[in-house]
């Protein structure tokens, strides 16, 4: 894949349409940029422009506020017109970078229902404007995570160690591969830009082991910015693809804690494994964003909850069967990434302490 170097502009409006060509997006189009009613007007503004410059027959759909009770709830899962209008679309952006009073879930019926209406493909963008630039897709990253993919679509089995005393199998046969680089370039494609990595849906019941989180490593949103590193050693146990047993210090008894008070079943079973691609995140400090989390190169990330998220195309969404037994709000899934492990695929060493091993996936 050839990648244009107009990514390094100062007008922002032409940062997004290099962004918006990555994935297609042309004269004549049909484009919804989605946003709930709490939204960046500088960043819509500057989509506008972009839009109009390719051409795009484009609209803005505001998705109005729902409430239950005192709390926000999934606004697009109730709004059965909003729905039709991005099934009818040709390429749906949905910019998040301010903090959204409730997200428009993708483990949702609403969701899959409009990825597999036919004709549309989805682009998120979840991170600012400096994470954009930073963590604009390179060739090189997208080659490697889609050969990546096409070894994890075959395979049946990982283990996972470390010399913090990882120690864990887990099982995929029969799942399907997914990838994100950024790019939602066919119908039927969900990605999120400035994020790489490749992952899948285990099957729920079959993870076996223990997982240990060591100091450097991260629980993600749970100690609150992303940047808030652990402090200690978090050991969590599994047995049949269930999270058992947390043991650890302080943190390890909250976050056991924060499960308890979930009181949802699907958040002790595995959604998702998979490694990082993005030679370009970076590993904490004040501009480590969820897009470095989930995609740090040579990284292995790991969640706990909700994955039935699904799309047509191939290597995109997860296909699981972990389903929400709640309406929102509760979290999708939680669970975090870990560094210097070691990964086998099928006997095939894939990461020697953090470093991916094979050539073609360097």
């Amino acid at each position: 894949m050839t990648i244009a170097h107009t990514e390094r502009t100062d007008d922002l409006s032409e940062l997004l349409e290099a962004i918006l060509r990555l994935s297609k997006v042309k004269a004549g189009e049909r484009v919804c940029l989605l946003t709930t009613h709490v939204y960046d007007t500088r960043m819509t503004d500057a989509y506008r422009v972009a839009l109009g410059r390719l051409g795009a027959d484009a609209v803005h759909l505001v998705v109005p506020p729902r409430t239950s009770g005192t709390s926000w709830i999934n606004p697009l899962q109730l709004d059965a017109y909003a729905q039709r209008i991005l099934k009818d679309a040709e390429m749906v952006v949905y910019p998040r970078t301010l903090r959204q009073v409730a997200d428009v879930s993708m483990y949702t019926p609403a969701y899959r229902d409009i990825l597999f209406s036919g004709g549309v493909r989805w682009l998120d963008v979840m991170v600012d404007e400096t994470a954009m630039r930073r963590l604009f897709p390179s060739a090189a990253m997208i080659d490697r995570t889609k050969r990546a993919a096409t070894l994890v679509e075959s395979a049946q089995e990982f283990h996972l160690t470390s010399d913090a005393g990882t120690d864990l199998r887990v099982r995929k046969r029969g799942r399907k591969a997914a990838m994100q680089v950024g790019v939602a370039d066919e119908v039927g494609r969900w990605d999120n830009f400035g994020f790489g990595f490749v992952t899948c849906a285990p099957e729920e019941d079959q993870t076996e082991g223990v997982l240990v989180f060591d100091i450097g490593d991260s629980l993600g949103y749970f100690l609150g910015p992303y940047f808030n590193l652990l402090p200690e050693q978090v050991r969590v146990y599994w047995e049949k693809g269930r999270v058992v047993r947390i043991e650890g210090g302080a943190v390890a008894k909250s976050y056991a804690r924060f499960l308890e008070r979930l009181g949802k079943p699907e958040h002790y079973h595995i959604a998702h494994f998979g490694w990082g691609t993005q030679d370009k995140a970076v590993w904490g400090g004040p501009h480590f964003n969820v897009a470095d989390w989930e995609s740090y190169y040579g990284n292995v990330m790991i969640h706990w909850g909700h994955n039935i998220f699904d799309a047509p195309s191939r290597h995109s969404g997860l296909g699981g069967r972990n389903a929400p037994s709640a309406d929102w709000p509760i979290p999708q899934h939680s669970g975090g990434v870990v560094l210097n492990h070691s990964l086998w695929m099928d006997g095939k060493q894939i990461l020697d302490r953090g470093t991916i091993v094979p050539a073609d996936l360097k």
